[in-house]
């Protein structure tokens, strides 16, 4: 692998990355109830979000 392809490959990831805190934001936002498992939800898509944030600030 180059650095060409590590580039490409980390972009993917980020993109995934997007992703995911977008379909969870979406599901956390359509839940009426806050249940364990919206909880979860929630505390994942903190996590990716500053996942997100922290790669940004790196870049």
């Amino acid at each position: 692998m180059n650095s060409h392809d590590a580039i490409t490959e980390i972009n993917s990831a980020m993109d995934r990355l997007r992703a995911v805190r977008d379909d969870l934001g979406q599901q956390l936002a359509e839940r009426t109830c806050q249940s364990s498992e919206t909880k979860r939800m929630s505390d994942l898509h903190g996590r990716v979000a500053l996942a997100i944030a922290a790669y940004k600030r790196g870049k």
